[in-house]
């Protein structure tokens, strides 16, 4: 009887992880991706290498999830500072704005909370189906992964962020950025953005740089 049960466990909790939540994404490896996906400018000894998610494949692919769906742009970058001193990078000197002058747009970084909110699992579906299926056995199961999915999205959202500050003479920094896209400019034909970072070195120059991308598109 106790191996009839056992077996019958085994069966249930198969079932409920075939249809349980899941997060599946990978790490970002500019030297492995298409030289035509990244945007460059390494001018002033403070090199800037940006890879923008344009669609949902990549979207998918990084994130689980279609962000450009949702209004949202991803942008990973990789600096690196060549000079031979330290400069400040904070997030208010970092923007995304539109290449058209006539559609005033512009985009500050978003926080991994509300970035978070549009790749969480649900859990009301999945859970009020497995209870309905094994009799309120596999709504709690359910239920206690999909928060441990959950938490692994915030985690991982929190791991891929780009970090700001100083950077040290001869270091580097990278990691995602994400942007809230508005809906005249994701409805624009042929719509470019501009990602505008500016530097401040120890003297108080400031160091700007703009790297030119298309705008997202819905497949």
């Amino acid at each position: 009887m106790k191996k009839f049960v056992l077996i019958g466990l085994i069966f249930l909790l198969a079932v409920l992880a075939g249809g349980c939540a899941s997060y599946s994404t990978k790490f970002v490896n500019t030297a492995q991706i298409d030289n035509s996906k990244l945007v460059k400018d390494t001018g002033n000894d403070i090199s800037v290498v940006a890879f923008p998610i344009l669609t949902e494949k990549d979207s998918k692919k990084y994130f689980d999830e279609n962000l450009i769906g949702e209004k949202v742009l991803a942008v990973y970058m990789s600096i690196l500072n060549n000079t031979s001193e330290e400069i400040k990078f904070v997030s208010s000197n970092l923007s995304v704005q539109s290449d058209n002058k006539k559609l005033t747009f512009s985009s500050s970084p978003l926080a991994t909370e509300d970035v978070y909110k549009y790749i969480k699992r649900s859990y009301a579906g999945k859970s009020v189906f497995w209870m309905s299926f094994t009799y309120f056995v596999g709504a709690p199961i359910s239920a206690a992964h999909t928060k441990s999915v959950n938490n692994k999205i915030e985690k991982d959202l929190q791991a891929k962020m780009l970090k700001f500050g100083n950077i040290k003479s001869k270091e580097s920094t990278q990691g995602f950025l994400w942007f809230r896209l508005s809906d005249d400019l994701m409805s624009e034909q042929n719509a470019k953005l501009v990602l505008r970072l500016i530097f401040e070195q120890n003297n108080g120059v400031l160091v700007g740089k703009d790297l030119l991308f298309p705008v997202p598109t819905v497949d």
